[in-house]
Order: C-alpha cells, then sequence, then structure tokens
C-alpha cells in the first residue's frame, strides 16, 4: 500500500475459516454498487496467493471492467486438442465478459480468497 493509501476504499480481514461464496458476494455486491454509481472507472482487487507454507505473493487483478487476459491463454489451445474441430464462440469475448460481468465478479472474487 506505499503511497497508495488514498486509492484503497476497503480492506477485508478474512481468514480460511470463514471463506464462503456469500463474503465474496458481499464484498462483490459493495464493488458493484461503487462503479453503478460511476464513483469509479476502474475496480482492481489486491490479494495474497498462497503458494506454500513459507511463500506468499502479491496479486493483484481488475475486477471492473473485467479483463480476458485473466482466462489461461492456453484454454483454447486445450479446447481445440480435445475437440479436433476448431471451436468458435459467437459473440466474441468483447461482447460476452460484459454481459456476464457481474457473475464473473462474484466468480473472481470467490477464488482470490
Amino acid at each position: 500500500t506505499r503511497n497508495h493509501e488514498d486509492q484503497i476504499i476497503h480492506t477485508y480481514s478474512i481468514n480460511d475459516k470463514n471463506i464462503d461464496f456469500e463474503s465474496s458476494y458481499m464484498i462483490g455486491k459493495h464493488v458493484l454498487e461503487l462503479h453503478e454509481k460511476n464513483q469509479y472507472d476502474s475496480i482492481d482487487c489486491v490479494y495474497t496467493n498462497y503458494i506454500n507454507s513459507l511463500n506468499f505473493e502479491a496479486k493483484k487483478i481488475q475486477l471492473i471492467p473485467a479483463d480476458p487476459s485473466i482466462f489461461q491463454a492456453d484454454t483454447l489451445d486445450r479446447i481445440n486438442d480435445k475437440f479436433p474441430k476448431n471451436i468458435s464462440f459467437e459473440p466474441g469475448v468483447d461482447v460476452i465478459i460484459p454481459a456476464l460481468e457481474k457473475q464473473l465478479l462474484q466468480v473472481i472474487l470467490y477464488g482470490c480468497l
């Protein structure tokens, strides 16, 4: 948070005993309310990623607007390996992501917990 204290709108302290979808839902609801009031152009989630008992890593994900790059680049490659015919999605990611933004936000937040 060095030099970014003024950009932090809220912090949540959650331990491993109370992680559930309800927690991420409440956080997501708060984030969406702020965004819908046009208070912020973009909203990021900064969290600690557990690597092993000695190592943790700080991570940041842009929640709103949803960043399509959060999806693994090799996902389509794995699908194409399993199904030899090329699969195309219509409409494209640029249309689908905004339509699913609220649900996607909740899932991403839960994954960050």
